[in-house]
């Protein structure tokens, strides 16, 4: 039997669990879903355009599962941040870490991705919160490495200390 390590698949978005890291194409993002319909997206990071855009991924994707971890720059926590439309942030808001991306044209104001769960919701208006302006996203493979696959924020330099994974 032949197995990969780290484990993912190619699937219709329809198929992909929300909240699972996915790769279109060369960009990587996540699978969002819209409570009120049920269905699919992926919300995806464009590192020349400085944030996370909807993306409706017709295309099959990389299913990468939800066994993704983040690890947060520590030092890049920012305990002041206005969520705002093009962010990079990775935003602490309620009981799980969640993303502002930019909808489709048409769509009132930003929304945010629930990492959790995948759940799209309209951005409420409130003051700062605490975000981290950079972090990566990655696997473990089944021997324990840590595989990252999305880095989001500023260019990371050659002597930036890293930290250990944090399971979501």
């Amino acid at each position: 039997m032949t197995t990969l390590d780290p484990p993912i698949a190619a699937r219709s978005i329809g198929d992909v669990t929300p909240g699972s890291l996915v790769q279109v194409g060369t960009a990587r993002g996540f699978c969002a879903r819209h409570p009120a319909t049920d269905t699919r997206s992926v919300v995806i990071y464009y590192p020349d355009r400085n944030g996370f855009r909807y993306n409706l991924a017709q295309a099959p994707v990389l299913d990468f599962g939800l066994g993704w971890v983040i690890v947060p720059d520590l030092e890049s926590l920012d305990e002041s941040v206005l969520p705002s439309e093009g962010s990079t942030e990775l935003f602490l808001l309620g009981d799980s870490p969640k993303i502002i991306f930019a909808m489709a044209s048409g769509a009132e104001g930003p929304h945010q991705l629930d990492l959790k769960t995948g759940a799209i919701e309209p951005v409420r208006r409130q003051g700062a919160v605490h975000a981290f302006r950079k972090w990566t996203v990655g696997i473990k493979t089944t021997d324990g490495d840590f595989v990252p696959l999305l880095d989001v924020g500023p260019r990371y330099r050659d002597d930036d200390s890293s930290t250990e994974p944090h399971e979501v």
